[in-house]
């Protein structure tokens, strides 16, 4: 997008040159303890700390991607706003649920006190990172331990993400849950259920695909 004399048009605004004006942003605490919820691909540990995604951090630092919720973590991870999936897609994504094992200070971007340091809703959409990564640079250089935020594919009220910061890396030693297919019976129901995308049974061609569709309440 261009305003009327050819620019380009950024809805999430470069953070501050001084750090110090971001002390005093709103935080969200999430103690040891809590359940969050991590969707990932077969082969891969859970708990893997990277320069990716909206938050990423440069190396040696990185960045984990956690939810509140379940769905939170499918529609992030999994569905990412696709009106249809396969199910054999599905069948290569493992769903987690886990007590964060440490103390962690986020900065709340869905604090309304945020409104004051610049932040929308527009820093949890759209895809071009390079203007939200630097606030996490930022945040990170005075002792924030990530960002919460509201999540992009996830429509329900309370969606909420959370990037947090660390050492780049997977955490062998953290305890890792039990894993589930996500397309198990109980998940398939649920994604139906909760976001109406259709789930492909049946891809033998184009003509004959079989969709998992919700129930007819009538």
């Amino acid at each position: 997008m261009t305003d009327h004399e050819g620019q380009p048009i950024f809805s999430i605004p470069s953070p501050p040159d001084d750090p110090e004006e971001l002390r005093g942003f709103p935080r969200s605490v999430i103690e040891p303890g809590t359940s969050v919820w991590r969707v990932h691909r077969k082969g891969e540990g859970p708990w893997y700390f990277g320069d990716y995604g909206r938050f990423g951090l440069r190396f040696p630092n990185g960045t984990c991607y956690i939810a509140r919720e379940p769905m939170t973590a499918i529609s992030e991870s999994a569905l990412r706003g696709a009106k249809t999936v396969l199910w054999k897609d599905l069948d290569d994504w493992l769903i987690r649920t886990i007590e964060w094992p440490l103390p962690v200070v986020a900065a709340d971007f869905m604090s309304r006190r945020a409104e004051g340091f610049g932040v929308t809703r527009d820093f949890g959409g759209g895809s071009d990172y390079s203007r939200s990564r630097p606030w996490a640079e930022v945040l990170f250089s005075i002792s924030y331990g990530g960002i919460q935020y509201w999540a992009r594919h996830d429509l329900g009220v309370a969606a909420a993400s959370v990037a947090v910061f660390g050492r780049d890396g997977e955490r062998r030693r953290w305890k890792r849950g039990r894993a589930q297919r996500l397309s198990d019976d109980r998940w398939v129901q649920r994604i139906v259920a909760e976001t109406g995308v259709r789930i492909a049974v049946d891809v033998a061609s184009d003509s004959e695909l079989v969709f998992v569709t919700e129930p007819n309440d009538e």
